[in-house]
């Protein structure tokens, strides 16, 4: 997974770094594998063109190889790249980001927060949610269910601020594709994005996002100039390498799994 996350605020100019999980190590002590930070880029606009040359770079490093998946907040601007770069690699949308994106718009037509929690439940957190469909037909067999929840509420309340009103129009128009491509358990689970049991996980882009997190506390949290911030990222790869280099002898916080070990 190519994790892609951008962050603003540190200077007069977009920060984009790119992660992934080091299959080779894992932290001594949680047996996760490794945050690894990969390819990032200082650019002053937040465009398709900019995510593509960042995209363009990492695929030509890869020498022919590409992601299996590439997962990010679901910018436009990092789609249209991704789409561009890398065609045939999933692109996972972040639960958080698209949750948070569909809440706004209920609070938009003045759900209350009862109305939200029954929606945002059955979309998101239950067993047979919206977002765990396996299949098209689940897909499509969810959708009318989501429809009938929000019918229900509009039945509920009659009034004409109705909470509900569009809100299934709104999300068949802007989010049904959403989930089709980039969010749903048919996309997530054959790309082994599944806990032990093989039950397909929500995406959060949380490793891209804790990386640009490391960045921040290294500049203080405050506004440096690029050739700081060229600096503090320099210091982040060091400390990998050495890291890297120091489980090769079975030591620090990192180290080997099979089939790397000595």
């Amino acid at each position: 997974m190519l994790g892609i996350d951008t962050t603003f605020n540190l200077g007069k100019f977009f920060i984009t770094t790119t992660t992934f999980r080091n299959q080779a190590l894992q932290n001594r002590k949680t047996k996760q594998s490794v945050i690894t930070l990969g390819p990032s880029m200082i650019h002053y606009r937040e465009d398709s063109q900019s995510y593509q040359e960042l995209l363009e770079f990492i695929r030509r490093e890869l020498n022919g190889s590409i992601p299996v998946a590439v997962g990010s907040d679901g910018a436009k601007a990092i789609l249209n790249a991704v789409s561009i770069v890398f065609p045939n690699s999933v692109h996972l949308f972040c639960t958080r980001h698209v949750r948070n994106n569909i809440e706004r718009q209920l609070i938009k037509t003045r759900a209350t927060q009862d109305q939200r929690r029954t929606l945002l439940k059955f979309i998101f957190d239950l067993p047979e949610s919206l977002v765990q469909s396996k299949t098209e037909e689940d897909f499509a067999e969810r959708m009318d269910v989501l429809r009938e929840v929000s019918d229900g509420i509009e039945t509920e309340d009659s009034s004409s601020e109705n909470p509900s009103r569009n809100f299934y129009d709104w999300f068949e128009r802007y989010q049904s594709n959403v989930f089709r491509y980039h969010m749903l358990a048919s996309i997530r689970a054959p790309i082994k994005h599944v806990d032990r049991d093989g039950n397909a996980l929500l995406f959060y882009n949380n490793d891209a996002e804790a990386m640009n997190h490391v960045l921040k506390v290294a500049a203080n949290w405050e506004v440096k100039s690029i050739s700081d911030i060229i600096d503090i990222i320099d210091r982040v790869m060091i400390t990998q390498k050495s890291d890297l280099l120091r489980s090769l002898y079975d030591a620090g916080e990192w180290e080997l799994v099979p089939p790397y070990t000595r």
